[in-house]
């Protein structure tokens, strides 16, 4: 007979329903059935509406077993299932390799539901026990979740996973961050911010309210040796004196405009000539483009993706 557990995991996939008579249950398998019933009520959104993957398919390799992701909208839960057909004594540790998840991120297992007939220690104990443990998330993908042996047929495991945004690992390892500075003043004395993030692979990446401008991305190599991929100058006077647009938003137009005139509706519009040699064509929004403005910048309170968001 399939066990509870499992039929209760398939369950979730669909309508959520036995096909059993409660009434001749005994009381062990209706306290089984309500717990279950607690916990699909709290997977139940990301199980529905969250992204879907076959992580495991039942007709590779051995064809005899398989597993399911389930991420959130958000992608800070994640539920995994995993379903073995018959017992294998022999078995190798099965390790479920999990996919699309955050690699830099950090997710910590909070439920978790052996399968039934899952070996035991000397004293009792599942061989398994992961819940409090955190992995990152390129180690869930790269290296997955390791799969006791099972000593009945027809089993069933869940984990669920919760992505952590406190920003730290179990080290107090600043995971990602973020850092605001002064960048400098203009010459009418309003001052430019520099918004500086960094994860915890040591990717830097600086962005300026002046002119909404990359001015660094820093990133190791192969060997390790930390490079920055982009062009940029060191200083907002640097960038004021600029007339390549280095890592600046550009508009209200983008690209050139030849002879710095256009038509809507039979109507002319001139604009201001900035580009080529004889300045006959308007270049990028002219010298007071979205390029030369002083925006607003905001730091995200996401310490795992930390982000600016430039009004």
């Amino acid at each position: 007979m399939t066990p509870m557990q499992t039929r209760a995991f398939a369950a979730m996939m669909g309508c959520y329903g036995y096909e059993l008579d409660i009434t001749r249950m005994d009381y062990r398998e209706r306290e089984t059935v309500k717990r279950h019933v607690a916990l699909y009520k709290k997977i139940r959104e990301t199980m529905q509406l969250g992204r879907f993957y076959r992580i495991l398919m039942p007709f590779d390799e051995v064809k005899n077993e398989t597993a399911w992701e389930f991420v959130s909208k958000d992608g800070r839960e994640v539920v995994v299932l995993y379903f073995k057909i018959l017992a294998q004594p022999a078995a190798q540790l099965r390790a479920v390799k999990l996919t699309k998840l955050d690699a830099d991120a950090r997710y910590e297992i909070t439920h978790e539901e052996l399968a039934q007939g899952l070996s035991v220690d000397g004293a009792g104990n599942p061989q398994m026990h992961l819940v409090g443990r955190t992995f990152y998330g390129d180690e869930l993908m790269e290296r997955g979740i390791g799969v006791a042996k099972i000593d009945t047929d027809f089993a069933a495991y869940l984990w669920v996973l919760k992505k952590k945004i406190n920003g730290s690992n179990d080290r107090g390892i600043i995971m990602a961050e973020i850092q605001e500075t002064s960048f400098g003043k203009l010459a009418d004395g309003r001052e430019a911010r520099l918004f500086t993030m960094r994860n915890a692979r040591g990717t830097e990446v600086a962005v300026t309210t002046y002119g909404a401008r990359l001015t660094a991305w820093r990133v190791k190599d192969a060997k390790g040796t930390v490079r920055d991929i982009v062009l940029g100058l060191d200083s907002i006077a640097d960038y004021v004196r600029d007339t390549t647009f280095l890592g600046a938003v550009i508009g209200r137009h983008a690209n050139r405009i030849g002879g710095a005139t256009f038509t809507i509706n039979k109507k002319r519009y001139d604009v201001e000539k900035n580009d080529g040699p004889t300045k006959a064509n308007h270049l990028h929004g002219g010298s007071c483009g979205f390029h030369q403005k002083l925006w607003q910048g905001k730091a995200t309170d996401d310490s795992v993706s930390p982000s600016v968001l430039f009004c």
